[in-house]
């Protein structure tokens, strides 16, 4: 725990030690990484090269476990998916064409949806992608749909996905 910033230690009272440290650390290098990307956003993005990024976050953390008892605020559909749902933001330094809304998508349609918001062509397997992403979100329930999308603005759209199913009770 010495090793963290004083700003970073002791955050929630009342945790075991080993969970403090872990949580305590966790926000720690968050902070840094929100340093990072910032400063890599402002290379990429204050450029005159039409750029597009796109963050993702593949996990969530875990806090030995702690993290699923935490409450959230998700649409009902999303409830299933709770513990397996992780962000991604797309982000652009022009105003490209704008991007399907989708209720949910799979992390497997995240490439189509670069190149969408590149205004780039796709060849014939990124054109296949898009066309399996509508018609999987057109679908009312399928285990293929594992993330939400909401468009903000031209230039910037912001989502979850997952790379893990939900687990299944067998009652």
């Amino acid at each position: 725990m010495s090793s963290l910033p004083p700003a970073f230690r002791h955050l929630l009272p009342g945790l075991k030690p080993d969970v403090a440290l872990n949580f305590d650390t966790y926000l720690a290098r968050l902070h840094d990484s929100d340093l990072a990307m910032r400063a890599l956003e402002h290379d990429f993005l204050d450029r005159p090269q039409p750029t597009v990024l796109m963050h993702f976050g593949d996990h969530q953390p875990s806090f030995g476990g702690m993290i699923r008892d935490l409450p959230r605020t998700l649409p009902p559909t999303l409830q299933p998916y709770r513990d397996y749902l992780t962000y991604y933001m797309v982000k652009s330094n022009f105003a490209g064409p704008p991007l399907p809304s989708y209720p949910m998508l799979d992390i497997a349609f995240l490439p189509g949806m670069v190149l969408q918001a590149a205004g780039l062509p796709e060849d014939a397997y990124f054109a296949a992608s898009v066309a399996c992403a509508n018609a999987a979100t057109a679908a009312t329930t399928t285990a293929r749909r594992r993330a939400c999308c909401r468009p903000t603005r031209p230039g910037c759209s912001t989502g979850c996905t997952s790379t893990s199913e939900p687990a299944r009770s067998a009652s």
